[in-house]
């Protein structure tokens, strides 16, 4: 089931004690895609806790080849190394 992030959704921000919030959108075929607690962004790779998952399904798509397409926004509170 082809899953891929929308690069035009990924958001980065730092807060004082370099804690990012990080959000981006997953685009499936599967409403239940898998969603981990880490992410790689640059040469930097992001670790922490999975805050908010919204997921709808993406209009006129329900009668696509692989089935219904669905928009999965996360959001992650992470530090990154």
């Amino acid at each position: 089931m082809p899953t891929f992030t929308e690069c035009d959704s990924l958001s980065i921000s730092y807060n004082i004690m370099g804690i990012a919030t990080i959000s981006y959108t997953l685009i499936s075929t599967d409403f239940n895609a898998s969603i981990y607690s880490s992410f790689e962004a640059g040469n930097t790779y992001f670790t922490g806790i999975v805050t908010n998952v919204y997921k709808q399904p993406i209009v006129n798509t329900e009668l696509a080849e692989d089935g219904p397409w669905y928009s999965i926004n996360v959001t992650l509170v992470a530090i990154g190394a």
